[in-house]
């Protein structure tokens, strides 16, 4: 049965925890949605309840239930007079038919296709990808998570049930930070005649929580999100975990890990046993026998994907949103993550991680010192290609 992991007390702010100042904010409200089940009725509750902005963000928007249910709540939503803007990757969602979107945009909305796979269409693109999953309602109510909108991740489908995932709702001055994101990549892709207001004004929840926005621009910021994670990782006392479906840590981070599982501190890390990428399961294993030999407590789920991309720690800081730690995440996409500072909602990320790492095949670092010499070298030259992963 879900959990309801709503937050709206005002604890004391963790501060030392912060890397900086940059869009953090206080007097949020925020809900925890694990997986696709709880979140898209959520989401879609929102955008029909919408009365002036539906801003909708996603690296994959799939041709199937899911994704056609929030086609349809879009168009309904541009029917009635919301202005609805849309933006998918034009990898992410190269399935997607195109007349889906010349439906939309006759029904009202306008979208954009982000850097298309077509090197004849204008801001063509490959390596660079807009992997956020963004919606914002009304400039006030907003969603950030590892959720695409498809039936992957759904467990009431049939082919969602394997896949793991959490999403997050905020309310508040968080949703401001969002609405700056979505829009300076809508406007930097757009004619000045379609341009939206990057800032508008939110009010403050008296008894909210603290919360810090971070997103990756194409050319800025590159790096906001990797150095506030290590930051964090660098204050922990008591424990630092980790989910992340494709884990490939660069030296740095690797030594920040294993600093601190050297220095008592609790690190464990969730993967997929096998994630939908292979390569990048092989690159991820080159770093795991350096990370054993610390003390890093290192699980792998057996029963399908785990594509939460979250971290707790010492239980009183949390990061949710799309952002893997993986090179491509770092130089090319476009990435959005939530810093939560709250103690509540913290450990209610670190419940959700527990009952996947329990129910997970821990590592034992004897055997995986002993395994064959084929997957070593194999580990070894995918992580070779890591600058491109």
């Amino acid at each position: 049965m879900h959990r309801n992991h709503r937050v709206n007390r005002a604890p004391a702010l963790p501060i030392h925890y912060a890397f900086s100042q940059q869009e953090l904010s206080e007097g949020n409200r925020a809900q925890l949605l694990p997986g696709g089940a709880i979140a898209f009725p959520a989401m879609l509750q929102a955008i029909a309840e919408a009365e002036v902005e539906v801003l909708l963000e996603s690296y994959t928007l799939a041709d199937d239930a899911t994704g056609r249910a929030f086609l349809t709540a879009l168009g309904e939503a541009a029917q009635r007079g919301v202005l609805v803007r849309l933006i998918v990757d034009g990898f992410g969602s190269l399935a997607l038919p195109v007349q889906y979107l010349v439906e939309l945009e006759s029904r009202g909305a306008k979208t954009l296709v982000y850097r298309p796979v077509a090197p004849w269409r204008p801001h063509w693109g490959l390596f660079r990808r807009d992997h956020r999953k963004l919606l914002l309602v009304d400039g006030r109510v907003g969603f950030l998570g590892g959720l695409n909108l498809s039936d992957l991740y759904d467990a009431r489908s049939e082919v969602g049930r394997s896949w793991r995932d959490l999403h997050l709702q905020l309310e508040g001055p968080s949703a401001q930070p969002l609405r700056h994101l979505f829009a300076a990549t809508w406007n930097r892709h757009q004619p000045s005649d379609r341009r939206l207001p990057e800032s508008t004004s939110v009010p403050a929840h008296p008894s909210g929580i603290a919360v810090q926005v971070l997103g990756n621009r194409e050319y800025h910021h590159r790096s906001l999100i990797r150095r506030s994670f290590l930051h964090a990782a660098r204050m922990a006392r008591r424990s630092i975990w980790i989910a992340n479906p494709y884990f490939i840590p660069d030296r740095l981070l690797a030594r920040t890990l294993a600093r601190a599982a050297r220095h008592g501190v609790d690190v464990r890390i969730l993967v997929p046993l096998r994630s939908d990428v292979r390569v990048c399961d092989l690159a991820a294993r080159a770093t795991f026998g350096h990370l054993l030999a610390a003390g890093v407590r290192i699980a792998e789920w057996h029963e399908g994907m785990v594509h939460a991309k979250a971290a707790v720690v010492d239980r009183v800081w949390a990061t949710l949103g799309s952002y893997n730690f993986d090179r491509r995440s770092l130089r090319y996409n476009l990435e959005v993550m939530a810093n939560l500072f709250d103690a509540g909602l913290a450990a209610a990320i670190a419940e959700e991680l527990t009952v996947i790492f329990d129910r997970s095949t821990e590592i034992d670092r004897h055997a995986f010192g002993r395994r064959p010499l084929r997957d070593r070298i194999a580990s070894w030259l995918a992580y070779q290609l890591r600058a491109w992963l």
